[in-house]
């Protein structure tokens, strides 16, 4: 969910970029979602802003924690019933 959330955000910053280069050439049409109405003109690939995913250490802690806990409880269970076998 949180990933999902970074990328809608940085959609919107991209589409904010988009329309801000294309205010800044007027021989532009201006006109969004048509691609022959934005600007024409090349960018510099350095300007564009770039997607980094920050990974929230509160996300993680519960679902390792859960694993952690299912191991240590399988492994205990495996344990017990290998003791309770017959291996006559």
């Amino acid at each position: 969910m949180n990933f999902v959330k970074q990328v809608r955000r940085y959609r919107d910053t991209f589409i904010d970029f988009i329309k801000t280069e294309d205010r800044s050439d007027p021989d532009s049409l201006h006109i969004y979602p048509v691609r022959e109405g934005l600007s024409q003109k090349p960018v510099d690939p350095n300007t564009v802003p770039r997607f980094e995913e920050r990974i929230s250490h509160q996300s993680i802690i519960f679902p390792v924690a859960l694993l952690i806990l299912f191991n240590i409880m399988f492994f205990t269970a495996a344990q017990f019933s290998f003791l309770k076998c017959d291996l006559k």
